[in-house]
């Protein structure tokens, strides 16, 4: 998580020039054993802890996998302000700033 962050960090920080500016980074994720939101947001919140990466105003998780005969999108807001991440995510994925006490204990099993 961190390399893919740091690598469009740096493709999309000569953008963050103005005050205005809103840059938005979509990760994709196409795999079906790793569609779990919360494991991923666990890796961007290790990932951030120690690097903003203030370039990247908005980053969004796009879980994308073609099943034999169905199709599931799904989007997961992993920083933007707090109200659109409380809008765009269940409000039981406990994603954003307020709750970096709770991600600060989790552990992968």
């Amino acid at each position: 998580m961190r390399q893919a962050l740091q690598h469009k960090y740096d493709q999309l920080n000569q953008y963050q020039q103005g005050e205005n500016v809103v840059t938005v980074l979509l990760l994709e994720n196409r795999d079906i054993a790793l569609i779990n939101p919360s494991i991923w947001y666990l890796a961007f919140f290790r990932a951030t802890r120690d690097n903003s990466f203030p370039a990247l105003t908005q980053v969004w998780l796009a879980d994308t996998w073609e099943g034999l005969t169905d199709r599931f999108t799904g989007f997961n807001c992993f920083r933007a302000n707090q109200d659109l991440m409380d809008r765009a995510n269940p409000e039981n994925f406990w994603f954003g700033p307020r709750y970096d006490n709770y991600w600060q204990k989790q552990r992968v099993t």
